[in-house]
């Protein structure tokens, strides 16, 4: 083909692709971008959902859609603009707050997320899914009685709705109740044997009553049914120590460690107590967490501080160091709540710190 039948087949090309392109309507736009985000594509979802905004910028289903995409690939500020610009165009769109609500959760801001979920339900109140998030909102800022009666409403709305009595459960198991988390764990394992969060949960209870061979066994379900999940290899490895399976506990935490690269390295000295191996491993979390803090990262800092937390609750450092955190991004009362908290413990500066930003 020479030059000039080369530029002529070209430039077909190029018209027959902008005829193309403006022939397709807004809405054929947002169905392919649609089509692509329930392929996986979100990439190529995020392209079309733009082409249909740049037709109808008008739309907010268009930015609610692009958003969701770019909120599962974790840009979370495009995300929220996208939510956001959603809502200014039609302040009633119940799913443009309640997916903002989802990124805000994701990014920490509880209280703005329980209050987009609050508008959710407002202008959707069948939303089964908006109370049931709402619920973990509340459950994070610790008001009990709200989250309980949004988990239970979320039950009412759809009573095969298994992830809300997992959730419930979960409210349940830290308040003490254990018989009604085991319920709870129960009838969602009834509704879906196959719901490995509801068996981890159970191994979590079962793990805190120390019956570790029940809670082994529930473990065991979980991982079965999800490999992928971190976490689940982890409990399981502590279960293995204390049950005194040093082979198999330092497998799930190499297996943890190559989930999650973030989770300290156990050192299984089968010398150790468990009282031992917890302590070593809550002060493995401690030590990450002042190192994301001292770079001011502090999402995860304070998912370091969480997990030192949960593994030894009677350790006041992790509070007072989770405190100021809070404080400094603006989640005052949760902070100055984990202060009192260290200050009970007998830290002596979490009470330094508590007269001075909790008056």
């Amino acid at each position: 083909m020479n030059i000039r039948n080369f530029l002529i087949v070209l430039n077909v090309a190029i018209v027959s692709f902008f005829h193309s392109y403006a022939q397709k309507t807004a809405n054929e736009w947002n169905q392919s971008g649609d089509d692509k985000y329930k392929t996986g594509n979100l990439k190529g979802s995020v392209s079309d959902f733009s082409k249909a905004i740049s037709i109808g910028p008008e739309t907010p289903e268009f930015y609610t859609n692009r958003g969701r995409s770019l909120a599962l690939l974790e840009s979370y500020d495009k995300a929220l603009a996208d939510f956001s610009k959603a809502i200014a165009l039609d302040s009633t769109y119940s799913r443009a707050w309640y997916n903002r609500a989802f990124v805000k959760y994701q990014l920490a801001d509880y209280q703005g997320a329980e209050f987009d979920n609050t508008q959710s339900i407002k202008h959707l109140p069948e939303n089964k899914s908006a109370y049931n998030n709402r619920g973990n909102c509340r459950h994070q800022q610790k008001k009990t009685q709200e989250a309980l009666s949004d988990y239970t409403k979320a039950i009412s709305l759809d009573p095969a709705f298994t992830m809300a009595y997992s959730n419930r459960g979960n409210l349940y198991m830290e308040t003490g109740k254990i018989p009604d988390a085991l319920t709870d764990y129960n009838k969602a394992l009834e509704i879906d044997s196959n719901y490995a969060g509801a068996w981890y949960n159970k191994g979590l209870l079962y793990d805190r009553e120390k019956d570790y061979k029940t809670a082994l066994y529930c473990y065991n379900r979980a991982i079965a049914l999800d490999q992928e999940e971190a976490d689940f290899y982890l409990s399981r490895s502590l279960v293995r120590f204390y049950l005194g399976d040093i082979k198999g506990a330092k497998s799930d935490n190499k297996t943890t460690r190559k989930l999650d690269k973030d989770v300290p390295r156990l050192e299984l000295n089968p010398a150790y107590s468990n009282e031992e191996l917890i302590n070593h491993f809550s002060e493995k979390y401690y030590e990450k967490g002042e190192n994301r803090m001292r770079k001011s990262e502090y999402k995860q800092a304070l998912r370091f501080f969480n997990k030192a937390i949960e593994l030894k609750p009677e350790w006041a450092d992790p509070f007072l160091q989770r405190g100021l955190i809070l404080i400094s991004i603006d989640r005052k009362e949760e902070g100055c709540s984990d202060l009192e908290k260290a200050a009970a413990l007998g830290n002596t500066t979490a009470i330094t710190e508590q007269k001075n930003l909790c008056r």
